[in-house]
């Protein structure tokens, strides 16, 4: 996709990863709407790239219904290209989690980007012309204790972006899986200061298979991705292996469904 003056909706944009691929579309553009919580940071990403910010709580259902359309309207062109990024992990074993706790993080893990792709997909259908950026991880391969719905919300997402591909077959709307290991955002900072989770990250030294991707060559690698119509985008390297081997089975189905349409 070309991507000058195309019309980006990204979620999670305050800060870290989604702070990132803002600029980097931004530099290549693209017109940005920007959607996270918190006011002040998102404000001044916004004004920094020539954006919209779009202030949304994702966890919160009321706030999900019709911001795409928001978007557009606050943008006054439709949508080109939905980057779903906005993730949220909350450390502890399930079993000490409370409802609240677990009902927001599959809110804005799961249930989030899987409305956003629903509120978006008629109208690039219709105008034919989209892109659908689904950021997960590398947890949705490897299990991580103490991250329970994080991690399941992201195997998830990556199920739910190979059916996708499946259904659009044929059609102008392209899809990318993003699917990183440890990013060196606030999040991570976060996790590895997790009491919980010291005894991984000690086991995980040892073996020498914790790798920090740069959140800005990460974002340069997402924005490629959709230049060039790319699939996936898995980082770091090392872990390329993992995701090819949990990705085989999706891909033997649509190998065997190649040719099919949906539609008729």
């Amino acid at each position: 996709m070309d991507l000058r003056d195309a019309r980006v909706l990204l979620t999670g944009a305050s800060r870290g990863l989604g702070a990132a691929m803002a600029r980097e579309f931004a530099a290549r553009g693209s017109h940005l709407v920007l959607v996270a919580r918190s006011q002040g940071p998102l404000r001044a990403l916004a004004d920094e790239v020539g954006g919209t910010a779009l202030v949304a709580d994702l966890a919160e259902p009321h706030q999900r219904d019709g911001l795409v359309a928001r978007a557009e309207a606050a943008d006054g062109r439709p949508v080109d290209v939905l980057v779903n990024n906005a993730g949220l992990v909350e450390v502890g074993p399930l079993a000490e989690a409370s409802a609240e706790s677990l009902a927001r993080q599959l809110a804005v893990d799961l249930a989030a980007p899987a409305e956003l792709i629903r509120q978006a997909l008629p109208g690039m259908l219709a105008r034919g012309r989209g892109h659908l950026v689904t950021v997960s991880s590398l947890q949705s391969t490897t299990p991580t204790p103490g991250c329970t719905a994080y991690g399941a919300s992201k195997a998830a997402l990556s199920q739910l972006q190979a059916i996708l591909r499946l259904e659009l077959a044929g059609t102008p709307v392209r899809t990318t899986l993003v699917s990183p290991g440890p990013v060196a955002t606030d999040l991570w900072d976060d996790l590895e200061g997790s009491s919980y989770l010291q005894p991984f990250f000690r086991r995980l030294r040892r073996l020498g298979v914790v790798a920090t991707v740069d959140p800005v060559d990460l974002a340069r690698s997402v924005v490629d991705a959709v230049e060039r119509d790319r699939r996936h985008v898995r980082a770091p390297r090392r872990a390329a292996g993992l995701l090819w081997f949990n990705e085989a089975p999706r891909r033997l189905v649509e190998l065997a469904l190649r040719g099919v349409r949906f539609d008729e």
